[in-house]
Order: structure tokens, then sequence, then C-alpha cells
């Protein structure tokens, strides 16, 4: 960054910008960090469903190999139905959670390309400020040299 450059006088116009694109991008993390966990927890609810529904459905197949009631029989397959819609809606979630989880983390790596354009940028004002440091030092230099050259002159002219 600006390691070993005397940055004092160096004022960034735009650091409240940059703050702001960093707040911006922790809450884009965030957001994403929240979705992905709900995410988790839906594809969880939903394997879990499954896995139930599976269960019922071989449940109900050995039930009626078993015994042919159809009273029960209807209340299984009902039952299954139910859990059909759930897996249904469940799924329509999920997907929809996909969708959020790109569009998030898109919006993180837009927001971090705006941060490192700022910060970027903040590196080129260093460096030009780091510059106009050297030119203003050399000139003094300059003068001060000048100064003392006119000075040894004067002082040779005296001593001769």
């Amino acid at each position: 960054m600006s390691q070993g450059k005397d940055l004092r006088g160096f004022v960034y116009q735009l650091a409240p910008v940059l703050k702001v694109a960093e707040w911006e991008l922790s809450r884009r993390q965030q957001r994403l960090a929240l979705l992905q966990a709900e995410l988790t927890q839906c594809e969880y609810v939903l394997r879990a469903l499954k896995q139930a529904y599976v269960l019922e459905a071989n449940n109900a197949k050995n039930v009626w190999n078993t015994q042919l009631d159809v009273a029960n029989h209807g209340h299984a397959l009902q039952y299954l139905q139910e859990k059909k819609m759930q897996i249904q809606f469940k799924t329509e979630e999920l997907l929809r959670l996909q969708a959020s989880v790109i569009d998030a983390r898109a919006a993180c790596v837009d927001q971090q390309m705006k941060l490192e354009l700022i910060e970027s940028h903040r590196e080129n004002a260093i460096a030009d400020f780091g510059l106009e440091q050297s030119k203003l030092l050399s000139s003094e230099a300059d003068r001060d040299w000048s100064a003392r050259s006119l000075w040894r002159k004067k002082a040779k002219v005296q001593r001769a």
C-alpha cells in the first residue's frame, strides 16, 4: 500500500465513499451468508421430506400387500399426497433460494469490484501525492542549494 511514504498532509477526498462501499460490501456478504444458511436448511428439510415420503410409500405398499383395507389405504394415499405437495412447495422454495443466492453472490462480486476500483483510485492518489511531495522537496532543496551557493560566493569574495 503506502509503506515507507510520508503521508502527513494527505487527505483522500473519497474516503467517505470508500467507507460506504466497504459497508455495502459487508451488508451484501451478510445477506449472502443468511441466504446460504437458509438454502442449506431448506435442502435439509427437503431431503427429510423425501425420505419420509419414500418410507411412508413403502409402508403403504407393504400394508396394502398384507391387508386389503381400502379405508386405511385411502388415508395413506391422502397422507402421501400431502407429503408430495410439501415436497413440491419445498422444491419451489429451494429453487427460489438458489436464484437468490446466485443474485446475492453476483451483487457481492459487483460491490467488490467497485470497492477495488475505489481502493485503486486511492492508491493512485497516494502515488500522486508522493510525487507532488517529492517535487516540493526537490524545489525546496534547489532553493536551499542556490541560496547557499550565493552565500558561498559572497563568503569567497569577502575572504579574497
